[in-house]
């Protein structure tokens, strides 16, 4: 996979997600907050692990692209009520703290996925013709250790986050 590659799967990604939000807040009011994470969630975590047998740009397209966008724009759409719902004085900033996390959490994982991949962060040329093969071999085991991850971090959610009561 180029450079360039992994920059279509992100927009794909990005993409889906934004779309999706919309989808998220729908199916929120339908079937309340937590079935919604739940959704989301499970279509994320399973973009992530299926990207581990990915074998070529148009699987990780659909799988990290499609599905991980997907899973996580809907998902999205509960911790951010939830957040306004608790401080509905300050709903712009809960949200501008909320998105900028997103932001914050990409560039976090970047370098835990970088670490894992090429620990000695050697250079990779433009496009990782530099990396060994034994590096290239970690990708498929990072998407497993991503979405044990998340899976976690997502449960955990899933359990503390609550609205509160309506006066």
């Amino acid at each position: 996979m180029t450079e360039s590659d992994s920059y279509f799967v992100f927009t794909i990604m990005l993409s889906i997600f934004t779309l999706s939000e919309a989808l998220g807040g729908e199916l929120m009011v339908a079937v309340g907050g937590k079935w919604n994470m739940l959704i989301g969630s499970v279509l994320a975590l399973s973009g992530i692990f299926l990207s581990a047998l990915a074998s070529n740009i148009y699987f990780v397209s659909i799988t990290y692209g499609a599905l991980l966008g997907a899973g996580a724009g809907m998902m999205y759409c509960y911790p951010l009520k939830c957040a306004m719902d608790w401080n509905p004085r300050r709903k712009g900033i809960i949200s501008g703290i909320l998105l900028s996390g997103l932001g914050f959490g990409a560039f976090t994982w970047n370098m835990i996925a970088t670490f894992y991949i090429n620990p000695t962060n050697k250079s990779t040329g433009k496009n990782g013709e530099n990396l060994d093969e034994e590096e290239y071999n970690r990708v498929p085991s990072l998407f497993l250790l991503l979405g044990a991850i998340y899976s976690v971090l997502l449960f955990i959610a899933h359990v503390i986050l609550i609205r509160p009561a309506e006066d």
